[in-house]
């Protein structure tokens, strides 16, 4: 009875289209198509990609109403890395 509505969910979450919105002082918003948080979260870490990071996120949202990311920043204080975590971890 549960699993079925949540991979329903799962299996229809990649055909949305992830974007970044930058709304500017005058209340004019852009859209930016290069931003480096697409990348990220297109390849958020070395292990696994984007499909997996969502799959997971959504199975906690779903279950808990909460989803968790850990957020590894670069050497130069960039994010660099995404990793999900569980929600019973948090």
């Amino acid at each position: 009875m549960v699993t079925a509505p949540i991979q329903w969910i799962q299996r229809a979450a990649p055909e949305a289209s992830l974007t970044v919105k930058r709304k500017d002082r005058s209340g004019q918003v852009t859209q930016l198509d290069e931003h480096p948080m697409l990348s990220l979260i297109a390849r958020p870490n070395a292990f696994y990609g984007d499909l997996t990071l969502w799959t997971a996120s959504l199975m906690s949202y779903c279950l808990a109403g909460n989803a968790y990311w850990i957020k590894l920043r670069n050497g130069i204080g960039r994010p660099g890395e995404l990793w999900y975590v569980p929600h019973w971890l948090m």
